[in-house]
């Protein structure tokens, strides 16, 4: 239930709720792949997860959808024998960001791709300071992040620990604010 609040303190309006995990999610990333599933306690409180999973190269490549990506909220895509380590979802609470917890999970991700062998770290960036820039394209949104004419929390903060841009996906995932887009981003190990 903690993980469950936690989400929904991280995601409030306008994210589509539908889209937010709830307590038996977990439960399913933890049997599917313990090892990729992160979680960040003060006081005996979580205050920070990373959910991840293993995918097939070619999902990678053709990286179409969220949904087809993760296969369903419980991870069933999860491929033990695939090359990317892909970055479902990150949560620190409010109250407890700018305390480098995120960058820690992070670390702990490249650590854990770089233990299994696998080729990359990857995830799919929302992008929710779109829906303020209508003149722009989704592409150029991300190129003036890229630049640093803009900071874009998100992409701002994977940019600074290393991770490289790849593309925008249109039509990715329900996301108002992100119209809808996704910045594709990876981390060779």
């Amino acid at each position: 239930m903690q993980m469950e609040a936690l989400e929904a303190a991280c995601f409030p309006p306008p994210f589509p709720v539908n889209d937010l995990l709830i307590a038996s999610d977990f439960l399913y990333h933890g049997s599917r792949f313990p090892s990729g599933q992160l979680a960040v306690e003060h006081q005996g409180h979580v205050v920070g997860f990373a959910t991840s999973m293993v995918i097939a190269e070619t999902d990678w490549e053709s990286c179409e959808s969220w949904d087809k990506i993760l296969g369903d909220h419980q991870l069933s895509n999860h491929d033990p024998n695939g090359s990317t380590l892909f970055g479902v979802d990150i949560c620190i609470h409010p109250d407890h960001r700018g305390k480098n917890l995120a960058k820690e999970l992070y670390q702990a991700r490249f650590n854990l791709a770089k233990e299994m062998n696998l080729t990359r770290y990857s995830t799919a960036c929302r992008l929710p300071g779109l829906v303020k820039y209508s003149e722009l394209s989704p592409t150029q949104f991300v190129e003036k992040i890229t630049s640093g004419e803009i900071i874009d929390l998100p992409l701002t903060a994977f940019l600074r620990l290393g991770m490289k841009f790849k593309e925008v996906k249109e039509n990715f995932m329900l996301d108002e604010e992100s119209r809808n887009c996704s910045a594709i981003l990876e981390f060779y190990l």
